[in-house]
């Protein structure tokens, strides 16, 4: 009997002893997380929702700021943001499952859908084409005649860009394209008699219970949606006005909440969307006609941290910025919604990453960003002019690329692929094309998808 009860004490210790363990290590993930995050988002200004899983349970889940600055409003759990290119995965998979109904082909030229859409020889544009990124179509972020203040039919705004030089053959180089996403949008609409809103919400939203989520609608009364900001020398201000074209794109044109999103990928990996098959295609490089990979699959651009493979993909648009990755192997997911984008000069761009980090016990910066490549950045180094006479200074400090601008700010690069890298404190990406003996070198700076003007450098860089 003695030994009985003796079996039966250790037992109970050992169940309570396992229980304080996991809520110790429950409370330090807490803790880390709220060490990266809180400082970033300051009561009293734009705010943030911030949501991390691990198998699918909700391990931390917060709200940190204001979601509207005018009426001195809190942001909540269930503010609604806009996630801007966080929309291209919805609008990926919506083809995938149309495709997989016999609906579409992966293979089916552009111009079956758009019967006059201009094809110049054998360039022959196909649905995989749009979905990768792979198509040379023009992004229309790019264009002097894109306004988004304006309302458009579904043929005048595609007219906008379809009958511009195409960037490179189809399937032979990336180029990230809102445009085509614009047109698988239209092409949805085609095939199913729906608008691309209604087909989403009633083949994802309405069975997953995404109940606060929806496409954007400028003219419509949307309970919990936040006001988007840009941060500005003196303070806030209230992003631009934008026509309903833009506002509800295909490319960009989602509103969601944190809880939501998480529902969303869930139901993916669990099959409930799409077959494994199907995701399976959707989520690996896109294998280019020169034998190279694009950098994205359908929609998502894919990497690894310390040989953790992950999906990813950010959104930055009209005040907003949204930001998430996920871990299949590791069923480790995190998602970022914030209603300004260049809180604290944009450190928050990377947030999602070192937060599953910490989950997955891999430092960021170490495994992922610093050194990953080790340039030499000596090459890269100098003086660069744009076409308005704009200065720019790279340099290097203790094997550190920084970047100085006309008014002396200045700020660390971090190099993310060969040669290209993004800014610690701003939100664009930089990339460094070397020169030769009759061209200089030039920088290319991208703010969000938008191509900004470049940079040549003032002496010629003849590298190896």
């Amino acid at each position: 009997m003695k030994k009985l009860q003796y079996l039966l004490f250790f037992t109970v210790m050992h169940f309570y002893t396992c229980i304080a363990q996991s809520l110790i290590k429950d409370n330090n993930v807490d803790n880390s997380i709220d060490n990266v995050v809180k400082p970033l988002f300051k009561e009293d200004g734009p705010g943030a929702v911030i949501l991390v899983s691990k198998k699918g349970e909700i391990i931390y889940h917060k709200a940190f700021g204001m979601s509207n600055l005018e009426l001195n409003t809190d942001t909540n759990l269930n503010t609604v943001y806009r996630i801007a290119s966080n929309t291209k995965p919805f609008t990926a998979v919506a083809v995938l499952k149309l495709c997989e109904q016999g609906e579409l082909s992966l293979e089916d030229p552009i111009t079956k859908f758009i019967k006059d859409y201009p094809v110049y020889g054998n360039n022959i544009i196909q649905v995989k084409h749009l979905l990768s990124h792979t198509s040379g179509i023009k992004n229309y972020n790019e264009l002097n005649n894109f306004n988004k203040e304006l309302e458009y039919s579904h043929e005048t705004f595609i007219n906008l860009f379809k009958h511009e030089d195409m960037d490179f053959s189809p399937g032979s180089d990336f180029k990230y394209s809102n445009s085509g996403y614009y047109i698988l949008g239209y092409i949805i609409e085609l095939v199913t008699g729906k608008t691309y809103s209604e087909y989403l919400n009633d083949t994802f939203f309405k069975p997953l219970g995404m109940t606060n989520t929806r496409v954007d609608d400028v003219h419509a009364i949307i309970p919990g949606r936040a006001e988007g900001y840009y941060q500005e020398n003196y303070g806030f201000s209230k992003s631009n006005y934008m026509g309903n074209t833009f506002s509800s794109t295909p490319a960009g044109g989602i509103l969601s909440t944190a809880s939501d999103i998480h529902k969303w990928y869930k139901a993916l990996y669990n099959g409930e969307i799409i077959s494994e098959s199907y995701l399976k295609k959707a989520t690996q490089f896109y294998n280019l006609t020169n034998g190279e990979k694009a950098r994205t699959g359908f929609a998502w651009f894919l990497g690894a941290l310390n040989d953790s493979l992950f999906i990813t993909h950010d959104g930055s648009d009209l005040g907003f910025y949204s930001s998430l990755v996920y871990y299949p192997k590791q069923d480790v997911f995190v998602v970022m919604l914030t209603n300004c984008n260049w809180v604290n000069g944009g450190e928050y761009i990377n947030i999602p990453h070192r937060l599953a980090g910490i989950l997955l016990d891999i430092d960021y910066y170490a495994n992922y960003i610093s050194n990953k490549y080790i340039t030499d950045f000596k090459k890269i180094e100098g003086l660069y002019t744009s076409q308005t006479n704009e200065n720019l200074i790279l340099f290097s400090n203790n094997n550190e690329l920084y970047i100085q601008s006309n008014d002396g700010r200045q700020s660390r690069l971090f190099e993310i692929e060969k040669n290209i890298f993004y800014s610690e404190s701003n939100y664009y990406t930089l990339t460094w094309l070397k020169g030769s003996e009759n061209l200089k070198s030039q920088v290319v700076i991208y703010d969000g998808d938008k191509r900004s003007f470049d940079w040549m450098s003032h002496i010629n860089k003849k590298t190896d």
